[in-house]
């Protein structure tokens, strides 16, 4: 009888743990010279498998890339000559927190809500959004879902924002060359399907150039 109920305990124990591992952010690709610096180990360069934590630094030179996914929740496109700070990975209260100290992040997320931070905007958001923080401006671009920026200024899908140190402007997402590259990135990043409705940013990225996106597209997604 009590072999059994130890029995039992272990095979619960394993399953939690087995659950809270799935988790972990992990790089499922990347490309060029990418750094994974951590509070115990020296930089390292990134691999396809390497698990990422809190207080983990990333570091991305010219011409290269970073992606990492969270099983079935969230995933993470990190562009070139970008720093970020993973100040929270995701815990059991789904806790997700970044500081982005320069370059470019595509965040997909199934989550109500994750943070990124930059130098001059605290940025709540969920669904799809494109944050870059270059020059002292911060620029979020919302494709899907919303962002909240500094507590105070509210976006939603196909809005965007340009922050500085001394003030903020909106407006509609343009679909020019440059916003159909990262529909096209979001479209063929592994484990997309997963996370976000991939037809629906090939149906956006199929427009005609120049389009005006506002909420009217999002019928597109249905």
């Amino acid at each position: 009888m009590c072999k059994k109920i130890v029995a039992i305990i272990f095979v619960c124990v394993f399953a939690l743990n087995a659950q809270y591992n799935a988790n972990y952010m992990e790089v499922v690709s990347a490309q060029g010279e990418v750094k994974i610096t951590s509070r115990d180990i020296i930089a390292k360069p990134a691999n396809i498998g390497d698990l990422l934590f809190s207080n983990d630094r990333l570091t991305l030179q010219v011409n290269s890339y970073l992606t990492y996914y969270i099983l079935n929740n969230s995933l993470f496109k990190l562009k070139q000559n970008t720093s970020l700070n993973i100040d929270e990975s995701l815990d059991r209260n789904n806790n997700i927190k970044f500081t982005l100290s320069s370059g470019e992040i595509i965040a997909i997320t199934k989550l109500d809500s994750i943070n990124i931070i930059t130098p001059n905007a605290n940025i709540s958001m969920r669904g799809t959004v494109i944050i870059a923080n270059n020059n002292g401006t911060t620029t979020v671009k919302v494709l899907s879902g919303s962002a909240t920026v500094n507590n105070s200024l509210q976006l939603g899908a196909f809005m965007q924002a340009n922050i500085s140190s001394t003030e903020a402007t909106t407006g509609n997402i343009v679909l020019d060359a440059n916003t159909k590259s990262y529909l096209n990135e979001i479209i063929n990043l592994p484990y997309a399907n997963n996370v976000t409705q991939v037809n629906f940013y090939r149906n956006i990225a199929s427009l005609p150039d120049n389009t005006v996106l506002n909420v009217n597209q999002s019928i597109i997604e249905q």
